[in-house]
C-alpha cells in the first residue's frame, strides 16, 4: 500500500459549497468494536475519516493500542446542498490504523450511510458493521463495528 499523509488537506472551497445548504445534521463518532489487528504487537491505532459526497469533512483523534476505541467529543457538521443530486450522496466513515510518523497505515473498514438515514436518524446511537473496500465483511466470524449518533 502506498503511504499517504494522514492529514490530507480538507478542501475548504468544497466545504463552503456544502454550507449553502438547506439541511444540516451532526454526526458523532462514539466507538469501535473488534477492529482488525494492524500493528506488530496485536492492536491498532485507529482513527476515522469522515467524508460527505466525496469531500473530506474531518477526522477523529487517533486512539492508540486498541481494537475497541472510544472517542470523546468527536462530532462533525454535515450540510446538505440544495441540489437534487444530494439524495445520491453518502456519508462515508473510513477507519484507518495510524502508523509511525503520522503516516496512513492499514485500512480497517468503512461504512456508507445514505442521506435518508442522515435526514431521519433513529433516536439514540446506531451501530454499523464495517465492510472492506469491496463491500464484504472483513471477517465473518467476528463482526467489526462502529457506533455513532
Amino acid at each position: 500500500m502506498a503511504m499517504t499523509e494522514i492529514d490530507e488537506e480538507v478542501d475548504k472551497t468544497k466545504i463552503e459549497d456544502l454550507h449553502t445548504a438547506i439541511d444540516k445534521t451532526v454526526v458523532s463518532i462514539l466507538s469501535g468494536e473488534n477492529l482488525l489487528k494492524a500493528d506488530f504487537f496485536g492492536a491498532s491505532d485507529p482513527f476515522a475519516v469522515i467524508r460527505f459526497g466525496g469531500v473530506k469533512i474531518g477526522r477523529t483523534a487517533t486512539i492508540s493500542d486498541t481494537l475497541n476505541p472510544v472517542w470523546k467529543n468527536e462530532s462533525f457538521d454535515i450540510h446538505f446542498p440544495r441540489s437534487t443530486g444530494a439524495n445520491n450522496m453518502e456519508l462515508s466513515i473510513e477507519l484507518w490504523d495510524e502508523d509511525l510518523g503520522g503516516m496512513l497505515g492499514d485500512f480497517l473498514g468503512c461504512v456508507e450511510i445514505g442521506v435518508e438515514m442522515l435526514l431521519h436518524p433513529p433516536s439514540g446511537g446506531v451501530t454499523f458493521e464495517l465492510v472492506n473496500r469491496f463491500g464484504w465483511p472483513n471477517n465473518l466470524k467476528k463482526k467489526k463495528r462502529i457506533t455513532g449518533r
